[in-house]
């Protein structure tokens, strides 16, 4: 028998490549215990991470994971969820759905990145969108 010594990593000290697929398998089990069950797709050219798809067969999310909050104009209409970490939940939420919110309810489209990038990230949550993102928190 191999005698194997478990010891926790530190986060910040493994690679991006490493990071994406320690976020992948974290999100994964999170998912697991909704009756998820994810395939990979680390190493391809869609805006795609992992497909998680419902053991009933009624369901599938195309998952995207990213650091925070993100909305860009170049996911929009491609039926993704986004993936992110804050605060020890997971929150996987349908791109769109918060896109149109913010829309709807902030200014992210007058920022300059929104102008110059088509892009809005969220350093935190603000309370407004951790009630928004609730339905979608692990």
């Amino acid at each position: 028998m191999t005698n194997v010594q478990f010891e926790r990593i530190d986060f910040d000290k493994l690679t991006k490549i490493d990071k994406r697929q320690y976020n992948h398998l974290s999100v994964s089990a999170a998912l697991a215990n909704y009756g998820f069950f994810s395939q990979g797709l680390l190493d391809n050219n869609e805006p795609v991470d992992f497909i998680a798809s419902h053991y009933s067969g009624t369901s599938q999310l195309s998952v995207l994971l990213k650091s925070r909050l993100t909305l860009a104009s170049h996911l929009e209409h491609q039926n993704l969820s986004i993936a992110f970490y804050e605060r020890g939940y997971w929150y996987v939420y349908p791109h769109d759905d918060v896109l149109a919110f913010a829309c709807q309810t902030s200014t992210i489209t007058h920022t300059t990145s929104w102008q110059q990038k088509g892009i809005y990230t969220f350093p935190q949550l603000t309370d407004k969108y951790r009630q928004l993102l609730k339905p979608w928190r692990l």
